[in-house]
């Protein structure tokens, strides 16, 4: 089997060569807001089938790279390519690319994109490069002398996971599936498993009350109103969990992915750097600042909005 030569080490960008906007971080535009989140945030109320567009701004002299990299007299031009990877590595795909025009000043290059939101999973992890995109002859020593050389590189996480829409769910008939435990009329109920180190997705549950028709056949429909009562439930429910005797007494260091995991990351969210004991006598001495703040992190105000404008 034939070996692939290695590539040389080749002059690249300095790290001052390329400055953006915003300086560290991406602009998300959802729901009519324009956010920016920096690296290692939590993505605002992550929905599966939210809409979002990302947005960033890249400044740079294609002359000075151009010297910086060692490409003179050989007409070099540039690309800018965003690469998105999901999934913790599993899935990696060009989200954009944007040629650098030719010039002996400072010029600006947007980058703007929808990634599809049922394709993310976990993190979202935007890799943004500048690459050699071609040239004419032959470039001095230590200069790239191949196409799609990487000059100047630069890394973005943020964490997606643990949103409404990934909580596994089942539709079961309460006043069966929970008889004598007086809940046959609630419309849902959420259910966590007593261990916080479990994995997410194996010790938590949504349970949809089959009795009820119509509440789950507008929740399937997305209908407005049975959205906004089944997040906000929901929220309430896992924020309960997480202020609970078991939790605290287990509270550490939880594996990502695990229910402690997600709990600590929507406590702090919602509640910031403020212990669960702190949070607990919040809800107690203020309650109603306790549920403002829950109600403003979850932005129910925008189901209502959905509701007016379809």
């Amino acid at each position: 089997m034939a070996k692939n030569d290695a590539i040389r080490p080749f002059l690249t960008a300095t790290l001052g060569s390329v400055s953006t906007d915003p300086y560290s971080a991406w602009q998300v535009q959802v729901r009519n807001e324009t956010i920016p989140l920096e690296d290692g945030d939590m993505f605002p109320s992550w929905d599966s089938q939210l809409k979002f567009r990302l947005r960033r701004v890249f400044c740079l002299n294609p002359s000075s790279l151009a010297a910086e990299a060692g490409l003179i007299g050989v007409k070099p031009s540039f690309a800018l390519v965003i690469r998105l990877v999901t999934g913790n590595g599993l899935t990696s795909v060009i989200a954009d690319m944007r040629d650098i025009p030719e010039s002996n000043e400072a010029v600006e290059v947007e980058s703007s994109f929808n990634p599809d939101s049922s394709a993310l999973s976990q993190n979202i992890t935007l890799v943004s490069c500048l690459v050699l995109k071609d040239f004419d002859g032959s470039p001095q020593e230590l200069a790239p002398d191949f196409r799609g050389a990487v000059l100047w590189s630069e890394r973005w996480t943020v964490k997606i996971e643990g949103g409404r829409s990934r909580l596994p769910s089942e539709t079961v008939s309460f006043s069966d599936y929970f008889r004598n435990q007086d809940c046959e009329n609630a419309l849902l109920r959420v259910v966590i498993a007593d261990d916080p180190s479990l994995d997410f997705n194996q010790g938590v549950c949504v349970y949809l009350n089959a009795d009820n028709p119509a509440f789950v056949a507008s929740l399937q429909k997305a209908d407005p109103g049975a959205k906004a009562f089944f997040n906000d439930t929901v929220i309430r429910q896992m924020i309960a969990y997480g202020l609970s005797d078991s939790y605290r007494e287990s509270r550490g260091g939880f594996p990502d992915g695990s229910i402690g995991h997600q709990l600590t990351v929507l406590l702090r969210s919602i509640f910031g750097r403020e212990t669960p004991e702190m949070i607990s006598a919040i809800r107690l001495d203020n309650p109603g600042l306790y549920e403002a703040r829950i109600q403003s992190w979850a932005k129910i105000h925008t189901l209502w909005q959905e509701a007016v404008n379809p």
